[in-house]
């Protein structure tokens, strides 16, 4: 055992840095006793399995009190403007620890996405989506040996991202963090960080995180070319071009604005959800969006479209049961 440390002294130095008693104990395998810490090699153990879960140097932080998270040199942080990116840092590596174990639980060597068309036509037709769906992009990701996990544990007050990209494992992971419930906002970040993965936005070793996606993302005016890429990547594969009838921007009725996304969506093979989303872009009245996504969607939770992938295309064969139930928890599903 560390020197002078007890399980009390080591949780009491992880709240320190942001990770509350509550928060670790609720992560820990449902094995665990903290009776096992009295010796060295079950203490070395609970230190294992925290650097493993939270992307942290553990000895570091007895020793120094201070967070030593195991990220890689290069992160590129994007729409941050918001945060200070040192307080990403934690939700950074906490989501890296989710993406390695996704990474390490798919078989499927990954494909190249050349461009947005071409991945449009495969969901349209190669799965039969009416429309570019956000279950067809899930879909499609896996397939590709792509794997999409959404991560909603993070201790309170963390700062948290809505999308990010991690190049482990010779592969792409795609991470989704947003706080809503709704498919069309999952479907544009995913769409977009397709668009990082199709651009060579990312290479192995790196991590490029969106912090914030909102309104900023239709307008495709980022100043940042590669935020812009990615934006355009997405609109191509969701819509393309098309033009907003004037009836639709014109609506201010949730009901009429729903039932009018769902027609132009069945008619043109773009997903309702997201007809709304550059409506509201366009008319600036992101209340109405809210209000009509609900009718759209009804009870119907986005977080679940992108939970169902995982226990659907994880091989839970490839890694150890800890480390599956810990993915699951960390999606809100254990």
């Amino acid at each position: 055992m560390t020197k002078n440390v007890s399980v009390d002294s080591l949780l009491k130095s992880l709240d320190m840095i942001g990770l509350p008693e509550k928060f670790v104990r609720s992560l820990l395998p449902p094995w665990w006793d903290d009776s096992a810490a009295s010796t060295d090699s079950g203490f070395a153990e609970l230190e294992l399995i925290l650097s493993r879960q939270f992307g942290l140097d553990i000895k570091a932080l007895l020793e120094n009190k201070t967070a030593d998270f195991s990220l890689p040199k290069t992160i590129k942080y994007k729409r941050s403007v918001l945060y200070d990116t040192g307080q990403l840092a934690a939700s950074t590596s906490i989501a890296l620890s989710c993406a390695r174990i996704a990474a390490a639980a798919i078989t499927i060597p990954q494909q190249r996405i050349s461009d947005p068309n071409s991945l449009r036509e495969y969901i349209l037709s190669g799965l039969r989506g009416k429309w570019v769906s956000l279950k067809g992009v899930v879909m499609a990701c896996w397939a590709h040996g792509i794997p999409v996990i959404y991560v909603e544990e993070f201790p309170e007050n963390c700062k948290k991202m809505d999308g990010m990209v991690v190049g482990v494992r010779d592969r792409s992971v795609i991470v989704l963090s947003k706080q809503t419930r709704f498919s069309a906002w999952f479907l544009f970040i995913l769409a977009h960080e397709l668009g990082h993965i199709s651009l060579g936005h990312v290479e192995q070793g790196e991590i490029l995180v969106d912090a914030e996606m909102g309104e900023m993302s239709l307008s495709l005016m980022d100043a940042d070319e590669d935020e812009r890429a990615a934006d355009e990547f997405a609109m191509a594969l969701l819509g393309g071009d098309f033009v907003l009838p004037d009836n639709f921007l014109k609506a201010n009725d949730p009901s009429q604005l729903a039932e009018l996304a769902m027609g132009i969506g069945k008619a043109h093979q773009i997903d309702p959800g997201h007809l709304l989303l550059r409506q509201a872009y366009e008319s600036g009245d992101w209340q109405l969006l809210i209000t009509a996504l609900k009718r759209l969607q009804g009870e119907i939770d986005g977080t679940d479209i992108i939970r169902e992938g995982m226990i659907k295309y994880l091989n839970i064969h490839a890694i150890p049961e800890d480390n599956y139930r810990y993915l699951l928890r960390m999606a809100g599903m254990a």
